[in-house]
């Protein structure tokens, strides 16, 4: 015998389909509006970052907490610092503009166990990149503070601005303050340098530039 089964799902999927081509449509618009206001950015602001936001791209690692055991597989796992009593996350990176008071999404990224932040930063990069985008300059969050991720930025000469982690004793220490605490000590704000070793033993000198702010009660 032979029955006829009506195929509910396939015209589900035509009506995904349709709204998926004028999604990306859209999409493909706006990024090639987006890469020609860049260029344009880039001539009126002679190529100078500081002068010129608009060629500045933002990565952002997420590390959202997790207690339980894998769904599939171990990598799915992220290890990092503890955070909400567990040191075991899902991670996903991404990579954004900002223009004109919006945010554009170009590049997302689930990162898993085992993963380099090298590896991340360079695929968000391919694909901010297929976007018709190349930044200028880069600022990511303090998740990509370690010593491999600078000097990969600055071999590639990868001009890049992130905040410094606080690490080692602390002013109110009887030693007194050592690692990146020694900045925070300071009364004035202003440029420096800072050297030091990560995990594989190599060192690493970066820029540093300190600028003080008041806390809630007006310190």
């Amino acid at each position: 015998a032979t029955f006829s089964v009506p195929m509910a799902g396939h015209n589900k999927w035509s009506k995904v389909k349709r709204l998926k081509a004028v999604t990306d449509s859209r999409r493909g618009k706006v990024f090639s509006r987006l890469s020609r206001d860049i260029t344009l950015a880039a001539k009126s602001g002679g190529g100078d970052p500081d002068a010129n936001y608009r060629l500045r791209l933002a990565i952002d690692l997420t590390l959202v907490p997790y207690h339980g055991k894998p769904f599939a597989h171990a990598r799915e796992i992220y290890r990092g610092e503890a955070k909400s009593g567990t040191t075991h996350f899902h991670a996903y990176a991404t990579c954004y503009l900002v223009h004109s008071g919006q945010r554009y999404t170009l590049a997302m990224l689930y990162v898993t166990k085992g993963m380099s932040l090298e590896n991340v930063i360079t695929q968000l990069l391919k694909g901010a990149k297929n976007a018709g985008i190349r930044p200028q300059v880069l600022l990511l969050d303090r998740g990509f503070y370690q010593a491999p991720v600078v000097r990969f930025l600055q071999d590639r000469k990868i001009p890049f601005l992130m905040p410094m982690i606080m690490r080692g004793r602390k002013p109110s220490h009887p030693k007194g303050p050592s690692g990146t605490y020694v900045f925070a000590s300071r009364k004035k704000g202003g440029p420096s340098t800072y050297t030091w070793t990560g995990k594989d033993g190599k060192e690493c000198t970066v820029s540093v530039y300190c600028v003080r702010v008041r806390d809630k009660k007006g310190r």
